[in-house]
Order: C-alpha cells, then sequence, then structure tokens
C-alpha cells in the first residue's frame, strides 16, 4: 500500500477530530491512543513510510498527553462527603469533572422545618434533592408521603416547565441541593448526552418514591381497618 495525499488528509482529519473530543470521554482517548500505537507498530513493522508514522505517531501522542491531562485534571476536583454521596446514589456513570459542573449549577442549602419547597400548582423553577433531613409531599392540603433524604423533588416538571403536582414541605431541619430549571437546561445544553442519565435517575427516583408512599398507604389503611375492627 502506498502513502498518497489521500492518507494524508485521512490522518490530518483525525488529528483534529481528536483535538476536539470533550475532556470527559476519557475512555474514547485511551482507545485512539491504543488504535494509534498499533499502526505505528503496523507502519514500522511493514516500512510504509516516514509520512504513516508521523501520522501514527502524532495521533498517539496527543491521545496520550489529553489521557494523561485528563487524569491529571480528574484528580484535582474536589467533591464533600455530601456531594460523594449524592453523585454515586444518582449518578454513578458520570465522570467526575462533570458532576463537578453539575453540581456547580446549584447550592447546597440548610432548611428550617416548614418551610416550603415546591407549591402545588405553581410553577417548578427549580431542582431540589435532599441530602438530610425529611419532607412532607401533599396535595389539596392532605398529605401523601413523607420522604428522607436520597430523593429529588421537582423532578417531574423542572426540565418540561409544568407546574408542580405536588406541594413539598421540610419537616424538621433539612439539608438539600437545589438548582434552577434555566441553570440545568444551560448544563444539558453542554452536555446533552447526559439528559438521558439524568431522567433516567429522576424516573428510578420517583420508582422508589411511589413505591413507599404505596407501603404507607397500605400501612395506614391496615390501621384504620385494625381500628375500626377493635371499636366493633
Amino acid at each position: 500500500m502506498t502513502f498518497t495525499m489521500a492518507n494524508l488528509l485521512a490522518g490530518s482529519a483525525l488529528l483534529l477530530a481528536l483535538a476536539s473530543i470533550p475532556r470527559n470521554t476519557l475512555w474514547l482517548r485511551v482507545a485512539l491512543a491504543a488504535c494509534a500505537a498499533a499502526g505505528l507498530v503496523y507502519v514500522i513493522l511493514h516500512g510504509r513510510g516516514f509520512l504513516p508514522a508521523l501520522v501514527c505517531g502524532a495521533l498517539m501522542t496527543i491521545s496520550l498527553i489529553q489521557t494523561l491531562f485528563s487524569i491529571s485534571w480528574a484528580s484535582k476536583i474536589r467533591l464533600s462527603a455530601e456531594e460523594v454521596a449524592m453523585a454515586e446514589h444518582c449518578f454513578p456513570s458520570i465522570p467526575r469533572p462533570t458532576i463537578r459542573h453539575l453540581l456547580d449549577q446549584g447550592l447546597w442549602v440548610s432548611g428550617k422545618a416548614g418551610e416550603f419547597l415546591l407549591h402545588e400548582g405553581a410553577p417548578a423553577t427549580h431542582l431540589f434533592y435532599l441530602s438530610e433531613g425529611e419532607v412532607a409531599v401533599s396535595s389539596a392540603g392532605r398529605e401523601l408521603a413523607t420522604s428522607g433524604p436520597g430523593h429529588f423533588f421537582g423532578e417531574i416538571t423542572v426540565l418540561s416547565g409544568g407546574p408542580a403536582t405536588a406541594s413539598v414541605t421540610l419537616k424538621k431541619p433539612s439539608r438539600f441541593w437545589c438548582a434552577t430549571a434555566d441553570s440545568l437546561h444551560s448544563f444539558l445544553s453542554l452536555y446533552p448526552d447526559y439528559r438521558a442519565i439524568l431522567e433516567a435517575s429522576f424516573a428510578g427516583d420517583l420508582r422508589d418514591k411511589l413505591r413507599l408512599a404505596n407501603q404507607r398507604m397500605v400501612k395506614m389503611e391496615a390501621a384504620a381497618h385494625a381500628a375500626t375492627q377493635t371499636a366493633a
């Protein structure tokens, strides 16, 4: 196989593509470095010429440098204990630098008992994640469920822009992370591939909350039935 200008142009295109790869795709950088190294070995062993070797060597060098840079950059990212717990529980597949960027879209807040996070029927302008404490979820003035740490609130409507489907109130002093809908949309415009991950996490969290609410309703019904039987 003779090296041609087309090969050079293809190699240059690969170099440009490699340089444009986002920092969070570390696995892809490693794969490109491995492919470039394999190509370099092939070119040298089969005597394909200086320019093919140069292209493969450049690809390998750039990908290795970017890989080392990404690893060094990620090692400098600092997350607090509550941020690590949130990331591992909700977004285990999102790289640490991207998690840092996501968390920076919001604030960690300490709230008092009785404070409202969401009002039923009002626009859901914020997403909340409860790290410590407890909340009450109510509709039409009736408490439907209580929920402890590790759950999102406002996730059903914050991305769609609709009104809150229930009111959420702190039942005790609590610690939570909150982010505006606008900041989340800005984040997803930079990382559109992570929308599916966020939505999947929200969906899983909603299933857990519905399961806990159903269990609470069953217990309440059983208690009411027992009380009726006792009275009779």
